[in-house]
């Protein structure tokens, strides 16, 4: 079990003795990188089929050894240096699984919330990545970076296009829709007259809306005839003021 108060953790094992979703969400996440390097029209291709070969793990002191008798051993990839091209294709792809987990943890029910709650799924980092604080951001680029890397290492070569000549990007590979949940309280009106208040801190289109407390996360906003949904990038501040 976790505890993070005693710094225990059940991943701190080989990765064929994880916990089933752990294991299947890393294998996802790296089918996912895997996918997003495609899609955003990089050329990636077996270049040295014996750079295996060659590769040596790092040998970490006794002190990394678990009471179950597990010790990581990273592989060593200090020779690995990424272009500065190849350095913002990470940026890219850690945008890009930062909306991934945000996806399946709306699906999962969570919602946002200032502070984590565990029990009542509620997460602080659904939002936005530009708006993630920058000590969650480098762990997302850290590793990415070595998923990247691990893949130079083993021989591929990771070519990212041509920004002139591309007419690929990320806008255009997310199919499925994100919807984040900024709700801080826990309580519904049931009668009365009520309002809400919002900021807009990022650009694109937006529906801003209500609908019954039991909805659930991934349900799209209007899917019911109790809901109310507008666009709220398109709105004007005529009706904006009106009634409803």
């Amino acid at each position: 079990f976790r505890d993070d108060n005693k710094k225990l953790h059940p991943c701190l094992v080989d990765f064929q003795s994880l916990p089933e979703p752990e294991r299947n969400y890393n294998l996802q996440m790296s089918g996912e990188t895997l996918k997003t390097l495609l899609a955003l029209g990089c050329h990636v291709g077996m270049g040295d089929e014996k750079a295996e070969e060659n590769l040596k793990k790092i040998k970490l002191p006794k002190t990394y050894v678990m009471t179950n008798a597990y010790k990581p051993a990273p592989l060593d990839l200090n020779h690995v240096k990424l272009t500065p091209n190849q350095n913002q294709l990470v940026e890219k792809l850690a945008e890009n699984g930062h909306n991934v987990w945000a996806r399946d943890r709306v699906r999962q029910g969570w919602t946002y919330s200032i502070v984590q709650d565990i029990m009542n799924k509620r997460n602080p980092r659904l939002v936005p990545y530009n708006l993630l604080d920058e000590k969650t951001k480098k762990t997302n680029r850290d590793s990415v970076n070595n998923a990247v890397r691990t893949l130079i290492g083993y021989g591929y070569n990771i070519e990212p296009p041509d920004q002139e000549s591309s007419g690929h990007g990320l806008e255009n590979t997310r199919g499925d829709k994100i919807r984040i949940f900024r709700a801080e309280k826990s309580y519904a009106i049931t009668q009365g007259k009520w309002y809400f208040e919002f900021e807009a801190v990022t650009t694109g289109e937006m529906r801003v809306g209500w609908a019954r407390p039991s909805v659930r996360s991934d349900n799209e906003l209007g899917a019911d005839e109790l809901a109310y949904v507008f666009n709220g990038n398109k709105v004007s501040p005529k009706s904006m003021t009106g009634q409803y």
